[in-house]
């Protein structure tokens, strides 16, 4: 079948016509960690909160934690999910229900190459309800994503063998508490894959990786999707979604003709027979590569707010230390441009994902590092950054993650709680104060500067939250209970 192609291109000398290079501030760093450290997913909870993955990386060692921001980017709390015995656990998806979720990440124990699928369920307080796992076999997991159908979890991702070159697609079913129902993978194919959903016949799932595949409900049957258009030489498929029952997305990067060490965005329209019926790519200059998101480059909660997420950098190179930009689209169903905008521009950043947010807004989650000729994951800072339905920042409060960890006690506590050694911290420049919250979010005490105790005598029994503040920085947050 013969493939049309209608082909816009968007060329930009200087600043896009629809917005001006915007700076913006950190809300999550790792400044004082040398090491690389992510954040993997970002969701927003009915109430309009934020949780977020992240893990850290020393050497071989890693580590994961869930944090919980509010809708204005002030941090709440931080949860580590701690595997005893664990050389690596990381966080990567999460699956999202109405009074809970599950997070899905992989764990390796001691220091073979094997790791296993694992879930951990939880409520939106990020208390811990259940753990689950499943060894896969010697395989080493790289990427997985999720999606919810009624009270299933359906799942995709990435295995790589030791040899640390050969991949192949995983497929798993899960049930709504994290238990394994269904793992499949499919040594046959040799793909990256980044995303799964419902497609449109009930039956079947589209998973996105470098092509595109249906499979079975069974989840046995891995099927290239057929008559699927030959774009030509040089393109790769970074992200699909299915706008509406006659439409699918995909987003791609495409090799410059004349200029083959230079890359180009994107955006291809595919009617219900998988054939391009609309194209357009993005340029920003002869000098600059554009690349999609890691993850996640494409997400609407309306079909007329299409987000479309990148970056562009004077380099080919996706991990170079090159000073790069980030680029947000909205487009409407039609494809017609809203609005577009460029963001940083000061360090490099690596740009991980994207989520439309209930505002017609969007988040977007990544890490950033300062220019230098060190490899891009030795160091840096993870950051979430909000911008609203008009393409304009929400600016957020800086949070720094730092090496300092105090105990509360007694916990639990009737009359009064105490931080231990508090006083006695001699890499604490600044007055030291602090917030008790409950875990609706008011903020119920506070003290300033903080003296000896904290007086709960007069609260309510529940759990609260306090965090510790260096001035303007919160260092800490950790929960306790009340009598």
């Amino acid at each position: 079948m013969k493939s049309i192609f209608f082909i816009t291109i968007l060329f930009c000398c200087s600043a896009f016509c629809s917005g001006q290079d915007q700076s913006f501030t950190v809300l999550e760093s790792n400044e004082a960690w040398h090491n690389s450290s992510n954040f993997t997913d970002v969701m927003e909870s009915s109430e309009g909160e934020f949780i977020a993955s992240s893990f850290i990386r020393t050497n071989e060692e890693g580590f994961a934690s869930i944090y919980k921001y509010s809708n204005a980017g002030e941090f709440i709390e931080k949860v580590e999910i701690e595997k005893s015995g664990a050389s690596f656990n990381a966080i990567m998806e999460f699956a999202s229900f109405d009074d809970y979720f599950v997070a899905l990440g992989m764990v390796k124990y001691g220091s073979d190459d094997s790791s296993y699928l694992y879930s951990v369920k939880m409520n939106y307080d990020l208390e811990i309800l259940s753990e689950n796992e499943y060894f896969l076999n010697g395989l080493v997991l790289s990427t997985i994503m999720s999606e919810v159908d009624g009270n299933l979890i359906w799942g995709a991702g990435t295995l790589r063998y030791p040899n640390g070159f050969s991949r192949t697609p995983l497929t798993f079913k899960m049930d709504s508490n994290g238990e394994f129902l269904i793992v499949n993978y499919f040594e046959s194919e040799s793909d990256y894959i980044l995303g799964i959903q419902k497609s449109r016949n009930d039956s079947t799932f589209m998973i996105q990786g470098y092509n595109l595949y249906e499979i079975d409900e069974n989840l046995d049957s891995l099927t290239a999707i057929p008559n699927m258009p030959n774009f030509f030489n040089g393109v790769t498929i970074a992200d699909a979604r299915l706008l509406n029952d006659s439409i699918t997305l995909v987003t791609f990067t495409q090799r410059e003709f004349h200029t083959p060490n230079k890359k180009i965005l994107g955006i291809a329209k595919l009617d219900t027979s998988y054939q391009i019926v609309d194209t357009i790519l993005i340029k920003r200059s002869p000098d600059t590569s554009v690349f999609p998101m890691i993850e996640n480059s494409i997400d609407f909660l309306e079909d007329d707010l299409v987000y479309i997420g990148a970056k562009y950098s004077l380099s080919d190179n996706n991990l170079g230390q090159y000073r790069t930009w980030i680029l947000i689209s909205q487009y409407d169903s039609l494809l017609n441009l809203n609005w577009q905008r460029t963001y940083g521009g000061d360090e490099n950043y690596q740009i991980f994902g994207m989520k439309a947010t209930m505002d017609n807004g969007c988040i977007v989650y990544g890490r950033k590092r300062p220019l230098s000729d060190e490899p891009f994951f030795s160091n840096g800072l993870r950051f979430l950054m909000k911008i609203n339905s008009s393409g304009q920042l929400t600016h957020l409060s800086e949070v720094e993650i730092n090496p300092i960890a105090f105990d509360i006690f007694p916990n639990p506590a009737s009359d009064k709680v105490y931080i231990k050694d508090l006083e006695e911290r001699n890499n604490l420049k600044d007055p030291i104060s602090i917030k008790v919250i409950s875990l609706s979010g008011k903020t119920v005490i506070e003290r300033s500067p903080y003296d000896d105790g904290i007086d709960i005598g007069y609260l309510i029994s529940g759990v609260y939250i306090i965090q510790v503040f260096e001035g303007n920085r919160v260092v800490q947050s950790s929960r306790f209970v009340k009598n």
